[in-house]
């Protein structure tokens, strides 16, 4: 069944074990299903995102949380807010780092700017999945 024809939470569960699958080709998957106009700005989608997937013990399904995030255009809530910043700050786990990265991105998308934000985007230019992204939000300021 393709994406656009599934339910919002169906695409969401086939995202989540895409995600804790953690492979070059279930990513890919995740990256096409995102790309669809709109699928991150679903209230199920992003209420996920923000209510579960952020609290999730996987750090790819926080990766995955922060990617839909980023995505959506609707503004954040405050608690959204501190948990990916929460996720930026962590550099122990290295579990956690494109997790880390993608919230920084999120972040960014949603207009925080700031020095400790820009600093996480920095540190993503040194790996090559995501440099280009970090580049692009870099060259925003």
């Amino acid at each position: 069944m393709s994406p656009e024809k599934s339910s919002a939470p169906g695409t969401v569960s086939l995202l989540v074990t895409l995600a804790i699958e953690n492979t070059d080709e279930s990513w890919g998957k995740v990256d096409d299903i995102l790309t669809q106009d709109e699928f991150c700005d679903q209230p199920e989608v992003l209420e996920y995102a923000t209510e579960n997937g952020l609290y999730h013990p996987d750090p790819n399904v926080w990766d995955l949380s922060a990617s839909l995030i980023a995505k959506a255009k609707g503004p954040l809530n405050e608690n959204t807010t501190t948990r990916l910043r929460q996720i930026t700050e962590i550099k122990d786990n290295p579990n956690a780092t494109y997790a880390r990265f993608r919230s920084a991105f999120a972040l960014f998308e949603h207009g925080f700017h700031d020095e400790g934000i820009v600093l996480v985007i920095n540190d993503a230019l040194l790996d090559d999945a995501v440099s280009d992204i970090a580049k692009n939000y870099l060259q925003q300021i």
